[in-house]
């Protein structure tokens, strides 16, 4: 395969990836909007630590296969996405959410940044870092809500 199909695929999938990231970020502004409390103890919050222990994994090799050079830094970011909300899910206090959501508010920002990067490469359309900027403005609007309980 030639370099120029090879870079197109490349460019073409973290295109792709970056609109899923995008997306994700806006049904995480959802999902950040209503939390509701789970019982101490139950089935339902050994499911949760089941699924945060899976996130956690597929994190660490996401990471892993990064450094090996078979994924792209968005991969990488979207696994970390997927442990934040699985740790959101687990919040029993509203203080123990807003740590998460300032680690969410973090992640959001890093992915503005590489958007945007994105973008001005002319590796991604306009709406990507804009789409981006509404995921961390809906994460930074799911703080400032659970700091005013």
């Amino acid at each position: 395969m030639s370099k120029s199909i090879v870079r197109l695929t490349g460019t073409a999938l973290t295109m792709l990836l970056l609109l899923i990231a995008a997306g994700s970020w806006h049904s995480i502004g959802a999902a950040l909007q209503a939390q509701p409390k789970e019982p101490k103890g139950s089935k339902l919050k050994e499911l949760l630590q089941e699924r945060l222990a899976a996130f956690k994994e597929i994190a660490a090799e996401t990471v892993k296969a990064y450094k090996g050079g078979s994924v792209s830094f968005d991969q990488v970011q979207h696994a970390n996405e997927a442990v934040l909300k699985a740790e959101l899910d687990l919040c029993e206090t509203n203080a123990q959410r807003i740590e998460v959501l300032e680690k969410i508010v973090s992640l959001a920002k890093e992915q503005e940044k590489y958007a945007v990067k994105m973008h001005q490469a002319r590796q991604a359309a306009a709406t990507v870092p804009l789409k981006a900027r509404v995921g961390r403005l809906e994460a930074e609007i799911a703080l400032e809500r659970a700091r005013e309980k």
